[in-house]
Formats: C-alpha cells, structure tokens, sequence
C-alpha cells in the first residue's frame, strides 16, 4: 500500500513509502494472474528510472515445478489521464513469426488507470516474459513506455496506432521487432450478442458468431451401435449462424446443448456412470492429466489429449472447459478435428450443459499421413508425442488459441440454464 502526503499550500512533495504483507496460501489457478503495477504520482515527463532501491520489490521465484511469482516494480503514471471512453482501451494479442520458435504470443493490455502490460510468449520454448510500464492516448495513437521487464528495469518505448480492430506499431525500435512491428488485434470485438431460448440463455462476442439460434431437439432410442446409435433425451439445441450440422454428430461445429440429468442418467448405464464421474470431477475441482474426462453427446472414438484444462462457474452451475481430440486408432494429431468443449453440470444438478467450438493454434502439428517404418516408430513413441504437445498446449496463454480461449471460457461462464422442456 502505498500513502500520498501532500505538505504546503502551492509546494508539492511526494514522497512513496512501500509495504506489503504476505499474499493468502490460494491454490495456483492453471493460469496464474499477470501482477499489474502500482500507479506512482509523479511530476514532469514519464522516464525510465525506477524507484530507488529499498523502495523496489523483488523478484521471488516458487518452489521448481511451480509458477513463478513476480511482483513489478512501480512506475510513474502517465502524462495525462487516460479518457474513460478511450477505443484504445482493452486487450490486444497477435501470434506472430519468431525466428527460432514455432512462432510467438503477444499480448498487450491497455488499462483505463493508464498502465499497460505486455506477455511475450515464444510457442515451446520457456516461460513468457512479461513487460509493464505506462501508457499515454494521443488520438488513435497508444504511446507506450515499458520501464519494467521481468521485474529488471528497462526503457522500451513504442507507439501503436489503431486502424480498425488492429493495433499497428509506427514508431519502435525495428532492431528488435523487425520491419513488422508488433501488429495486434483486439481480444474480442466488444458487442456482446444475447441468445435465449425456454429457460436457457448466455452471450457471446461477436467475434465468434453474429447470431444464434435455440430450438427443441426430440429425444432419440438407443440402438445397439457404437455411441448408442446416437441416442438422446430431449435437449434444448442453439446452433451458430443458422449453420446446418451434417446428420451425425461433429463436435467441430459450434454448438450448445442442455439436457435433463435424469433422463441422460436412464439414456443407459454407460451414460449414468459418465454423469456421475463428471460431478466427481466438479466436487472434487480437480483433473488428472491422464484421466478422461466425460463429454455428451457421445463420441465413437477415444479421447486422446486433453489440455487447457479449467474449472468454470457458470450462472447456476460449474463446469469444466478443455481443448481435446478423439481418435479411433494411433495416428498423428490432425488439426482439423481438435476442438474446444465444455461439460457442466447446474448446482441443483438438475440439468447439463454442453457446449463444443472448433479451436486452432499454431503450435497444433500440420495433417499428416504415416505408414510403415515411419509409422512403427511412431506408434513406439506414441505416449511421448502425446505428453509433449499437451504440455506445449498447457504452456500458452488464451491468445495462442484461434479463437481466443477467454471468448469461449466468457460465453461458457455466461450460461444461464433453467429449460422448460415439452411435455411428452
């Protein structure tokens, strides 16, 4: 906490005093918040110099295996305030080329109080490196001035000009970021759009969808084939931009469902023991990496990964949001079938919500095809495969991910799910 004295009438003196007390023992969210710096009243021009030392904290580095714990030093605010209703404000990202990397995630936060950090994460390769400082509004120009990296001093400044929903730097040392700059796009657009239908409702940026739609689906037998046959309860459906989905079930297309736990419980054992381990998962709060985690409706496949991993409050319930992959056999990941799905469950575990979204990163390997030697290799190797691109996946920040994880982990926490079922 830092204390402000202001002696005299027409002389001013600030003088900054630092204390702190020991953060609560919480859990370690899967991604640790950024730590924003303290806002300093200063006089005169925003520079560099940081606080002298014994008013500097230090960087703590956790237990190995752990996060690490980095408390910023403070820095100056900027020249002049920063407008309420400035179109500069937000969240910026961009996954760009990085020469000896997959490729990098950048991600800039432009705060209303006027200070700004920025994450720089190269794809596979250590931890991400994180930048803060201020931030000044010059029309559509953010001029910006990092004094802190990785609780270090420093003295980079760069000035971003917005041209629609992109930020495009124009004045940066091209020395360390090439003649491309750091081009980033806005988190998001901002229009929220509602969708409700009988009880059911959440939202949802634009940028994900311009619409959807909610309708009744009818309940289906079970059959003895593989997924039941494609037997259901009734559920309440919301498809995205009228799409038409193909007769069998893709968990590619975006799509939301709710059903009654009751009656997926009596669909059939199988899928009572699924519902079950589910609200295990939800009560205990935890997942294992090798444990599988349930998803309705139900897949013809196994599911092979599972990684970004989180625990999700929604309106009336929790649930669980993961990026994973189904697969009938051993063979190279293909991109094209991973996707994003949440799975809960209402705190009066009355109904349960399903929500699927096809998800893409440059850190997913290309399709590919493999057989005979190559392919025995493979398979001798499978697990390691597996364990290596979960924990480069498990590595990223939400920005690395197509789209951005944060819009589909805000619509998931905006369900709302109370449905008026048909009477039968």
């Amino acid at each position: 906490m830092r204390f402000l004295l202001t002696i005299g009438l027409t002389i001013f003196i600030g003088v900054v005093a630092a204390c702190g007390s020991p953060a609560p023992n919480l859990a370690t969210p899967a991604r640790p918040p950024l730590v924003v710096p303290t806002l300093v009243p200063t006089s005169g021009l925003v520079t560099a110099t940081p606080e002298p030392a014994n008013a500097v904290p230090t960087a703590t580095a956790a237990p190995q295996g752990g996060a690490t714990a980095v408390t910023l030093a403070s820095t100056p605010i900027p020249v002049a305030p920063v407008e309420p209703n400035s179109k500069l404000v937000g969240s910026f990202s961009g996954i760009l080329p990085a020469a000896d990397a997959i490729g990098r995630v950048v991600t800039l936060d432009l705060a209303i109080d006027g200070t700004a950090t920025m994450t720089t994460q190269f794809i596979g390769k250590g931890e991400q490196s994180i930048e803060s400082g201020t931030w000044v509004a010059d029309g559509d120009n953010a001029v910006v001035t990092f004094t802190q990296k990785d609780g270090q001093p420093e003295d980079n400044r760069i000035t971003w000009t917005l041209q629609g929903h992109t930020l495009v730097t124009t004045a940066y040392d091209k020395a360390q970021y090439g003649e491309a700059g750091l081009p980033l796009s806005r988190v998001g657009s901002g229009e929220m759009i509602q969708a409700s239908f009988e009880g059911v409702s959440f939202s949802f940026d634009s940028s994900l969808a311009q619409s959807a739609q909610g309708k009744y689906l009818p309940p289906v037998p079970v059959q003895q084939a593989p997924a039941l046959g494609g037997g259901s309860p009734q559920a309440i459906q919301f498809l995205f931009n009228n799409e038409t989905l193909p007769d069998y079930f893709d968990p590619t297309k975006p799509q939301v469902y709710v059903y009654a736990v009751d009656e997926l419980k009596a669909l059939d054992p199988s899928v009572a023991q699924n519902v079950e381990a589910l609200q295990k998962i939800l009560a205990d709060g935890t997942v294992e990496a090798d444990q599988q985690i349930p998803v309705f409706p139900i897949i013809p496949a196994s599911q092979v990964f599972h990684a970004q991993t989180e625990i999700l409050d929604f309106v009336n319930g929790t649930g669980v949001g993961f990026i994973t992959y189904y697969a009938q056999d051993v063979s190279p990941i293909q991109s094209s079938r991973v996707f994003w799905t949440f799975q809960g469950i209402t705190l009066d575990n009355k109904y349960y919500v399903s929500i699927f979204w096809p998800i893409a990163s440059p850190a997913l390997p290309p399709d590919k095809s493999i057989s005979g030697k190559e392919y025995k290799a493979f398979v001798k190797g499978y697990q390691e495969y597996l364990n290596a691109l979960t924990t480069t996946l498990d590595s990223l920040p939400s920005a690395a991910f197509n789209p951005n994880l944060s819009l589909l982990e805000n619509m998931a926490r905006s369900v709302s799910a109370k449905p008026t079922f048909p009477e039968r």
